[in-house]
């Protein structure tokens, strides 16, 4: 405002608002009649946290956790693990912490993104989390509470859904590149190519439970600690593709080695 003492009051149509009066490019800011306003409630008490303080640390985490408050406890022994079997740097934080900093507390997948992104953007896009790790199942309805589906609905870490859901050549689909991918040239659809490649590797622990995720951690451990572990089978790659419906697709046959098999799931 150039001149904030120069306002009036005014009341049109039941809402009470303030102009300013001659000034080039004025505004109105409108503001519903008092007995109209809906009453504040209380929601909750949060709690003191500093996270793009979290991001600023040196060194650079190697490993950055995302989870849901409900998977803490098995979240933070999977990072403490790695810690110390791989001497990892291991940054955990839930969704809680990032939506209250990110996004004024609301559910919002760009937060997640933002968080993520932050760390390379305070280095220059130079350097950052090798690795993300999102710990919770996530789901296409972002929406639980409405209860508009039969079975449980466990949107604990949120998914990226892809822009087209009648798509038949793959625009229809979660993924969580999204979480991961910050070139400039990145498309809304989630889709991840050469152009528009990720930054850091990401993965996802579906614990839709503690005990889920405890159970899923034990696994991680036996793999890390046991010899028997470690073999051939660990150069074995098993490929499922389902039936060829685009041209492109013809290049999980004929590319392969000539040792692989190939099997259509539709003779199965």
């Amino acid at each position: 405002m150039a001149n904030p003492l120069n306002l009036k009051t005014a009341s049109a149509s039941g809402f009470d608002y303030v102009r300013l009066e001659n000034a080039e490019g004025a505004k109105l800011v409108v503001f519903g009649a008092p007995n109209t306003l809906p009453s504040p409630s209380f929601f909750g008490q949060v709690p003191n946290q500093n996270i793009h303080a979290l991001v600023a640390l040196d060194p650079v985490p190697d490993l950055v956790v995302i989870t849901h408050p409900s998977l803490v406890q098995p979240a933070t022994e999977l990072a403490e693990m790695h810690q110390v079997q791989d001497g990892m740097v291991v940054h955990l934080v839930t969704t809680e912490q990032i939506f209250n900093e990110y996004s004024s507390g609301g559910q919002d997948i760009s937060a997640l993104r933002d968080y993520v992104r932050s760390y390379f953007q305070f280095r220059g896009d130079s350097i950052g989390p090798r690795y993300v790790m999102l710990y919770g199942s996530g789901s296409f309805d972002y929406l639980p509470h409405r209860n508009r589906l039969s079975a449980p609905n466990h949107n604990l870490v949120p998914s990226f859904q892809t822009w087209d859901s009648r798509s038949r050549s793959g625009g229809s689909h979660p993924s969580d590149f999204f979480y991961a991918a910050f070139s400039p040239n990145t498309s809304s659809d989630g889709v991840v190519n050469s152009s528009t490649p990720i930054w850091p590797g990401i993965g996802r622990v579906l614990a839709t439970t503690a005990e889920e995720g405890f159970a899923y951690n034990r696994k991680v451990q036996h793999y890390q600690e046991s010899s028997d572990c470690f073999g051939d089978w660990r150069n074995t790659v098993t490929l499922f593709s389902d039936d060829m419906e685009a041209a492109w697709e013809s290049s999980f046959i004929t590319d392969y080695p000539p040792n692989t098999k190939t099997t259509d799931c539709n003779d199965k």
